[in-house]
């Protein structure tokens, strides 16, 4: 992951209402093993598949795979757009992955994977805290603003001194 990657997942509703019973706040398989780590996703990590019992799949979404061109997958499990360093999508069986890239940040991608996870019933979902967001554009816009990524993007330097 580039410290510059803002990394969110969508995640169907109905699937963390199918699986936790409600709505929560988080989804620990997300989260880091450690703040400011990577998600803990190695290979004894217990991912839930909130997909598996949502009406429809992650390969449904034909326009998030409109967004960016298509590269070449490193798995035969993944359809991959984009640029692993800069702004990418994944779309997985089990998941839909979006790095966005602030050191060239386009609103217009944002809005409309935003404007796709809403009319998909999908949540967006943080790596690194796990925590479920509304996809709403200011709130995300708000998210993307506190995040790791955006004080990298703002001040590398001071972001090294401060995470040294």
């Amino acid at each position: 992951m580039a410290v510059w990657q803002f990394k969110f997942s969508l995640i169907p509703t109905s699937g963390i209402i199918g699986v936790h019973g409600r709505l929560v706040r988080a989804l620990p398989e997300y989260a880091a093993a450690r703040p400011g780590g990577p998600v803990d996703g190695g290979e004894d990590a217990q991912f839930v598949n909130y997909w598996e019992k949502a009406a429809m799949k992650p390969a449904s979404l034909q326009p998030i795979m409109q967004l960016l061109p298509p590269t070449k997958s490193w798995s035969p499990d993944a359809k991959m757009f984009g640029d692993s360093e800069g702004d990418q999508i994944e779309v997985w069986d089990d998941d839909i992955n979006c790095a966005l890239d602030l050191r060239t940040f386009s609103k217009e991608l944002l809005t409309a994977i935003v404007q796709l996870a809403s009319s998909a019933q999908c949540k967006l979902v943080l790596h690194g805290t796990g925590e479920v967001v509304e996809p709403d554009l200011q709130a995300v816009l708000d998210k993307i603003l506190a995040s790791d990524a955006y004080s990298f993007c703002a001040s590398p330097a001071k972001f090294l001194r401060e995470k040294g």
